[in-house]
């Protein structure tokens, strides 16, 4: 059976190329983190603009949800209470500020196959899943431009 993870990775990495993004197959390859492994399984795109790195995280909330975490990264890197991180190595959550795309950013509810209670997702659910979320690629632009918060998008701030 076909997996959402290699639908997404198969329809949304030529979605964001075509926005002048950079594919990263793994996000969280150096040193085994397994829980960025099952979260990040189809790794980030990085796009960088004026001093800043565009950074967009597909997260993937078991097998068939996930959302999009996205946001701005320093070209000189991160730096946090455990050091200084240069901009390749940051995840977008270890900011300030960020935005996730979801189905219903007030709920948190990720985007999911619409498979009935009778039978299991099929690859054709999971193209629609991901088709949709290409589409809401022009609401992540705009929050990345202009801090737009959009339908889909939901914001957040942490302060650390």
């Amino acid at each position: 059976m076909t997996s959402l993870t290699s639908i997404a990775a198969a329809l949304l990495v030529p979605a964001f190329r075509s926005r002048g993004f950079r594919h990263f197959p793994s996000a969280n390859d150096k040193g085994g983190d397994v829980h960025g492994a099952l979260s990040f399984p189809i790794g980030v795109f990085r796009r960088e603009s004026h001093h800043v790195i565009d950074v967009v995280e597909p997260h993937f909330h078991g097998k068939n949800k996930f959302s999009i975490n996205a946001g701005k990264i320093p070209l000189s890197g991160l730096t946090t209470r455990l050091g200084n991180f240069p901009a390749e190595d940051c995840l977008i959550t270890w900011g300030d500020c960020w935005y996730e795309l979801y189905a219903c950013p007030v709920l948190r509810m990720p985007f999911a196959s619409r498979g009935l209670w009778w039978r299991k997702p099929v690859a054709q659910d999971f193209v629609e899943v991901v088709e949709t979320v290409i589409r809401l690629i022009p609401e992540i632009e705009l929050a990345l431009e202009r801090g737009v918060v959009s339908r889909h998008i939901r914001r957040v701030r942490i302060k650390r």
